[in-house]
């Protein structure tokens, strides 16, 4: 019986322990069970919050990009007043460059023009005082638009000329740059004085739109008048002609170089 009974202690021992193993076993699994769950809800609100500051973050984004998709009316008027303040400062003064460049371009080439001039007498022996048809002219002009009344300023005493008339004037294509004509000027290599020309590159208007004239009455070989002088003009910005033969210098804002 004593050994029965020590046989039934041994079991119910041991029936013990393994009902201890179990519960320990059932609590570990509780124990990691319940881990798990809260590293999986920690994880699943860890990606909830990522989720929700990247839904924030583009949410201001395209507010921000939104408000930048287009200028408002202030910020339009803003810009309309600073290029009008700038427009303002600036073309007055590029016009004024411009200006100032096309004076200085006149100026020089009224020089070139006397230049040629002089250079065309010491080759023929004469002024360029031909028509390139018959006899002689009182004004010679650069361009193709000839000079009318309307272009001198005083007119009075000018219609000998201005081109209204159609006779008393030529361009400069002759004798400057051609020499064809009835009344050609002698262009025989063998003669001392012939016209070696061209005398000038071009035979253009000035930078205002206006020709450059020459009075050349006072240089005709036949029927010069003294009293007059033989200028080279350049009418300058207001484009008008106001230093005429009869006047002693310069006149408004021409510029002229005196041949005699």
């Amino acid at each position: 019986m004593r050994t029965g009974g020590s046989v039934l202690s041994t079991h119910g021992s041991t029936g013990a322990g393994v009902a201890r193993g179990l519960q320990t076993d059932w609590q570990a699994r509780v124990v990691l069970t319940d881990k798990n769950n809260a590293q999986t809800s920690h994880g699943v609100a860890s990606l909830s919050g990522y989720n929700r500051r990247e839904e924030i973050t583009m949410t201001c984004t395209r507010k921000i990009m939104g408000r930048r998709a287009g200028f408002t009316l202030i910020e339009l008027i803003l810009v309309v007043a600073v290029v009008a303040i700038l427009a303002a400062i600036l073309v007055p003064t590029v016009f004024s460059i411009l200006d100032d460049s096309a004076i200085t371009k006149g100026k020089a080439d009224v020089k070139a023009i006397a230049g040629a001039i002089a250079k065309f007498r010491d080759d023929t022996g004469e002024y360029p005082t031909r028509d390139d048809a018959a006899g002689e002219v009182n004004l010679l002009f650069s361009g193709t638009v000839a000079p009318g009344s309307a272009d001198f300023s005083p007119a009075t005493g000018m219609t000998a000329f201005d081109c209204d008339a159609g006779n008393e004037c030529e361009g400069f294509t002759f004798p400057f740059i051609t020499n064809v004509g009835a009344n050609a000027y002698a262009s025989t290599p063998t003669a001392k004085k012939r016209w070696k020309g061209p005398y000038l590159s071009d035979n253009t208007q000035d930078e205002f739109g206006e020709a450059y004239i020459v009075y050349v009455r006072r240089l005709r070989t036949t029927g010069a008048i003294t009293t007059d002088r033989a200028w080279v003009v350049f009418a300058g910005q207001n484009k008008v002609y106001e230093t005429t033969p009869a006047s002693t210098s310069a006149q408004g804002d021409d510029f002229v170089f005196l041949l005699k």
